[in-house]
């Protein structure tokens, strides 16, 4: 499953040459990817760089480029204030008059580019991830585009054997238990906390709220039945015993399936993209700002407390970002190789749900994520079976 999209924005850069060139006083122009696929595939070179990246340089033929020219002239021509025309309504030659005909050509040139580029990864086939870097190498009037796009691509992942590695993890369970004692002490924590409730908005003094604080408070049917749905104080320890079994059978999977995933991501080969390291660190720094913030703290008022800044955070958390980068591609992975395929039905409820949760998020991307969660669920489950 690719759980990372071509997004909307990459940086034109320039380099010499003896056409007229883009140069640094244009800086950064937005690449928006378009969804109609051109025809055209010009013949490129693919060149595979270092951490999961390749390099794709080629031409266009300038006719590619001209079948843009009214359309990038309106959207130049957007930006400018004439006496006598609307923005967007201005003729080419005032136009070429105000700005300059590089601009024009630039313009043509970003959305020649991205017509093209939906096809050059598709029939190169490239499973690009992420930001492309596009770098404009050759523009003049009437010569071919020459260009260079950087991209990262999905890593090859090597796992090994994570059968066996998940056997030997699994010998080791343990059968989950729930002493009487352990019971007896949870019902005491709560009776406890409810009488020093009561204490509290007592009227008696407060020598005599410590006083009582002392005292063990003994388990009634009646306290039973006040303190829920219980009907007697027999029922209530019998299911406090059981929910405290699930919470200790769930911590215990959750630990084993830890354990698991960490033994198969220090054994599997990859080479992590920075895009995906980046966007786990993304992720992390989000839900920290999240948890900051309901505990009615700014997080820039934190990150100050604490001498820290944005980017020291980041460098700190690099290393489980790569950690959890190779987790998800593991999981990916295994989940290909077993033939784990979500069930259809369990991903539309589940998206509708966070669909009504959040109203303002693209239903696509809910989708690929519950179809993600799904789908890690099933590799761990799969591991964590293996006996």
């Amino acid at each position: 499953m690719i759980w990372y999209f071509l997004v909307c924005y990459a940086s034109y850069h320039t380099t010499s040459s003896d056409f007229l060139l883009l140069t640094a006083t244009y800086g950064t122009l937005p690449f928006i990817m378009t969804t109609e696929h051109t025809s055209l595939t010009p013949s490129v070179t693919i060149t595979k760089k270092e951490r999961s990246t390749v390099e794709i340089t080629g031409e266009l033929p300038f006719a590619e480029l001209e079948k843009h020219r009214a359309t990038a002239v309106a959207r130049v021509s957007e930006h400018i204030q004439l006496d006598g025309f609307r923005p967007g309504h201005i003729p080419e030659a005032l136009v070429i008059k105000q700005v300059g005909d590089i601009v024009i050509l630039e313009e043509m040139a970003r959305m020649a580019i991205s017509k093209a580029y939906p096809s050059l990864v598709t029939s190169n086939a490239i499973n690009a991830i992420g930001h492309p870097k596009i770098t404009i190498t050759k523009l003049a009037s009437g010569s071919p585009l020459g260009f260079s796009i950087t991209t990262a691509v999905m890593p090859e992942i090597t796992l090994p054997d994570y059968a066996t590695l998940a056997k030997k993890i699994n010998a080791k369970k343990e059968t989950v238990t729930v002493t009487d004692e352990e019971v007896e002490k949870t019902i005491g924590d709560v009776l406890a906390h409810r009488h020093d409730d009561h204490v509290h908005d007592d009227t008696c003094n407060h020598d005599h709220a410590e006083e009582e604080t002392k005292t063990p408070i003994e388990l009634t049917d009646d306290i039973a039945r006040s303190l829920g749905n219980f009907t007697d104080a027999a029922d209530l320890r019998a299911k406090v015993k059981e929910n405290m079994r699930v919470e200790k059978e769930h911590r215990a999977t959750q630990a084993r399936r830890g354990a698991i995933m960490d033994a198969i991501v220090a054994e599997m080969k990859t080479d992590v993209p920075d895009i995906i390291i980046e966007g786990e660190i993304d992720r992390m720094m989000s839900q920290f700002e999240d948890n900051i913030s309901h505990m009615g703290l700014k997080f820039d008022a934190y990150l100050e407390h604490i001498k820290k800044t944005r980017d020291d955070l980041r460098a700190e958390w690099r290393p489980d970002g790569e950690k959890s980068a190779k987790t998800q591609l593991a999981l990916t992975a295994i989940a290909q190789a077993e033939h784990l395929s979500p069930d259809t039905e369990r991903i539309n409820t589940e998206t509708t749900l966070l669909k009504e949760q959040h109203p303002n998020t693209s239903e696509q991307h809910i989708r690929d994520y519950v179809e993600m969660v799904i789908s890690n669920d099933a590799a761990l489950t799969f591991l964590e079976q293996i006996t």
